[in-house]
């Protein structure tokens, strides 16, 4: 198995992250390769296109299918243990 990574990011707006990361994954797909896209960005644009190009709208898509869910699970792990902890240690 040959992984590769790449990141496309920059702090200003408006310079075509969102269509360079679309336009990427596109191509990678019709080479036959599985891709996986990461939108970390706020306003969610790349995750609205992608959902609606598969017949959904991300404000409808399932909260346990979203990449937040999985990160509030994991805070929420986090914090239960530091409470543990404290409670342990009398804080």
């Amino acid at each position: 198995m040959n992984i590769k990574k790449m990141f496309i990011g920059n702090y200003k707006g408006g310079v075509g992250k969102t269509t360079s990361v679309l336009n990427f994954a596109e191509n990678f797909t019709k080479m036959g390769k599985k891709i996986l896209v990461l939108d970390l960005d706020p306003q969610s644009s790349l995750s609205e296109i992608l959902v609606s190009n598969n017949d959904g709208q991300l404000i409808t898509m399932s909260e346990k299918k979203t990449l937040n869910y999985v990160f509030d699970l994991h805070i929420s792990r986090i914090k239960n243990i530091l409470i543990l902890f404290w409670n342990l240690i009398g804080i």
